[in-house]
């Protein structure tokens, strides 16, 4: 490629005004040089030129055939016509550099395929209420009216506690009451069954294991001077605080007295034509009945009787001792007596 800004005019050649092709115009050059730079395949032969004598702007190949070159008007604009001369029209040979884009070739875009996570949704929380700063839960009130009511509160739920504990324990305590005022009088206590379980005293005599109801409480006694013995049952019929409030404490107490019969097979024969044992079947409140032990060869009156429990045991758990011992020693003397006008002789 030759250097187009270095040219020497020729003599008495006129000078060609061109355009290059990027549509530059450049320092006018001599023709034979324009020509020789078209021949030479520099430039193409329509490159835009234009001379002295000429009304507008033509192409180089015109150099060629144009007549004498000759005085004419002044250098016209830059053509406007793009489709004779393919460049961009200026004022003058040396307007400023015309800018041309380079051409733009878009990359083809290939969106990805855009899959929809699936969005849970955020679990949805009520507005709660929310409490205001002011006035508080307590403003209502003066500080010795909140202390006042807590210590109500506690009092209170103190009671109904000792109120549960005392109707689940009554009978517990009542039997407290009945070992010791037996023991109390020369009585020792020979065998307990309570809460569907056998507890031995040690005897060797002991019966043998029984189930019980679960509130039933069996003990058996024996004095050892006079040999007699003292069999009793105690079922608590209002274990909970409901069936106690509704019928106080009640429970079933079934208490026999029992001696040695010399003639144990001939009375035995009699109390098997008689009624069963009450021991068995509930008899009403104070009959009395007879039972023979086969066993030990003991022989028992006994009757049924419903007991108030709360008649002996207060509200502080403390056994009316006095009164325990003497409805118990009623019970035993009346029992011992029936026992003894059945089988006397």
């Amino acid at each position: 490629m030759p250097d187009f800004s270095e040219s020497t005019p020729g003599n008495n050649e006129p000078l060609i005004h061109w355009v290059d092709t990027a549509g530059v115009p450049q320092a006018p050059v001599p023709r034979t040089t324009l020509l020789g730079w078209i021949d030479a395949g520099h430039l193409p032969v329509d490159t835009p030129a234009w001379w002295e004598g000429l009304d507008g702007w033509t192409t180089a190949a015109q150099l060629r055939v144009s007549p004498a070159l000759q005085d004419a008007p002044a250098m016209p604009p830059l053509p406007t016509d793009n489709a004779a001369t393919g460049v961009t029209p200026t004022d003058q040979p040396a307007a400023s550099t015309p800018q041309l884009s380079e051409p733009q070739v878009n990359t083809p875009q290939v969106t990805e395929p855009q899959a929809d996570a699936p969005q849970p949704d955020a679990p949805q929380v009520a507005d709660l209420p929310v409490a205001a700063a002011s006035p508080e839960i307590t403003d209502a009130f003066d500080d010795q009216e909140l202390d006042d009511a807590f210590m109500d509160l506690v009092s209170r739920s103190s009671d109904l506690y000792k109120e549960s504990e005392r109707a689940t324990s009554m009978d517990e305590v009542f039997l407290g009451g009945v070992i010791a005022a037996f023991g109390a009088n020369g009585f020792l206590l020979i065998d307990i069954f309570t809460g569907g379980s056998l507890r031995s005293s040690g005897s060797a005599s002991a019966a043998p294991q029984v189930s019980t109801p679960i509130n039933r409480h069996e003990l058996r006694f024996e004095h050892p001077p006079s040999g007699a013995r003292v069999a009793l049952i105690v079922d608590h019929l209002t274990p909970d605080v409901g069936s106690a409030k509704v019928l106080g404490q009640r429970a079933r107490l079934q208490l026999g007295y029992g001696e040695r019969i010399p003639n144990f097979g001939q009375v035995g024969r009699a109390l098997r034509q008689e009624m069963a044992s009450t021991f068995v079947v509930s008899p009403e409140p104070g009959r009395v009945t007879f039972d023979a032990d086969l066993s030990s060869g003991f022989v028992y009156c006994q009757t049924d009787l419903l007991w108030e429990l709360d008649r002996y045991v207060d509200d502080s758990m403390d056994v009316d001792a006095e009164l325990l011992h003497k409805h118990l020693a009623a019970i035993v003397h009346t029992m011992r007596k029936f026992l003894r006008l059945r089988f006397a002789g």
